[in-house]
């Protein structure tokens, strides 16, 4: 049964109400409902988070390549909503930079779709979305995609449902139907890979070159990815009065999710930001900066001027193709720091923590002693064969 909820009251969280009304009756994957942050913004706010919000995509998706096969019906008729009723700008207004460019073109993308290549993410009439096209969307997400993209770019569609209910665009049964058909389906092997410590030591070697203040700056970055197991993200939007040397501790302040945490970095990592903030200085502005023919690119009021996430890629990219760092992906640095801290018997809650992971599960698919241990055991048996042979 469906509990109702006086509409001039905010409603009880869905969620809970899901839980309880459809119990035994449908799977209700909870990463399909999470919203990543709720946040409270002013009305005058609206007009540019519905800026921030909107941008272009440049690439074309698989599901939107596909869009033009589908007969939309009242679907493809497209819908004009105020900036602080639009479903997509406020499930989008609530995640961080990062997360909300991927999931505003996993929006795009099925909102092309379901439309017929007619609407986008805006102009998508969402309460209108039924049980049927959250059940379609499912069989062709697991068809287009590797189930990890499917989960998420479902997560995001049932994120602007949730939208929709929190607008009071649809009722709470109607959100519950469409968002509880379940999510899609399927494993695969994890991506990338954790480094050995010969191959981190080439990286940090690598960093080494005939630009004292690049080379600090390459290493430090190093250390922040290999000894905090930053994300990208989380590492070019650091301030310098984000890190205390003296500890040793770092306060990333734009993590997934919008969320915070305190990490630390041993004191030979600590050594390496510390030589790069003696050559940098240690002035307001960004921690990682551009370098520019030996120099350090400011900007007009004399403020170093930070890296971005797609320079630290490349810087990445340049150290590893110089050492012969095969398969190398930037990831792979907070791979090998993560599972390392858990193949040296660090509980996971503490890893959980240090990673600001959300869900556990997500920490343990960083763990790869499993494969270890699988591969030993093969190995155990193999040898017993040949033991056994060599007595015939």
């Amino acid at each position: 049964m469906i509990v109702p909820f006086n509409q001039n009251e905010l409603p009880p969280d869905p969620d809970s109400l899901m839980q309880e009304s459809f119990a035994g009756f449908i799977d209700l994957p909870k990463e399909s409902l999470e919203v990543a942050v709720e946040t409270t913004i002013e009305p005058t706010d609206w007009g540019a988070l519905a800026l921030a919000t909107t941008g272009r995509v440049k690439t074309i998706s698989k599901l939107e390549e596909i869009a033009t096969e589908v007969s939309p019906g009242v679907l493809g008729i497209p819908r004009a909503y105020p900036p602080d009723l639009d479903p997509a700008v406020v499930y989008l207004a609530g995640l961080s930079e990062g997360s909300r460019r991927s999931q505003r073109r996993a929006l795009r993308s099925i909102a092309s779709w379901l439309s017929g290549g007619v609407c986008d993410e805006h102009s998508l009439d969402w309460p209108s979305v039924g049980p049927q096209h959250a059940i379609a969307l499912v069989s062709t997400l697991q068809k287009l995609y590797e189930p990890a993209t499917a989960v998420r770019m479902y997560s995001a569609f049932c994120a602007v449902l949730k939208a929709c209910w929190r607008c009071r665009l649809i009722s709470l049964e109607d959100y519950s139907f469409v968002s509880g058909v379940g999510s899609p389906k399927g494993e695969r092997v994890p991506r990338g890979r954790a480094l050995e410590i010969d191959e981190v030591k080439t990286l940090f070697e690598m960093a080494e070159g005939d630009c004292p203040i690049r080379t600090a700056r390459d290493r430090a970055l190093l250390a922040l990815m290999y000894g905090a197991g930053l994300r990208r993200s989380e590492a070019v939007a650091l301030d310098t009065t984000d890190i205390d040397l003296k500890n040793g501790q770092l306060l990333v302040k734009r993590s997934k999710g919008n969320k915070s945490r305190t990490v630390y970095l041993d004191e030979y990592m600590t050594s390496m930001v510390e030589s790069w903030l003696a050559l940098r200085g240690k002035g307001a502005g960004p921690l990682l900066c551009e370098v520019r023919a030996g120099k350090i690119h400011s900007d007009r009021e004399g403020i170093p001027k930070g890296i971005s996430p797609q320079a630290l890629v490349a810087i990445l990219k340049r150290l590893a193709q110089t050492g012969s760092v095969s398969n190398f992906a930037s990831h792979d640095l907070r791979r090998t720091y993560i599972g390392e801290l858990l193949a040296e018997g660090t509980d996971l809650a503490t890893v959980q923590s240090l990673a600001g992971h959300s869900n556990p599960a997500t920490t343990v698919r960083y763990d790869r002693r499993g494969e270890e241990r699988k591969q030993e055991a093969t190995n155990k048996r193999g040898r017993r064969l040949q033991a056994a042979a060599k007595q015939l």
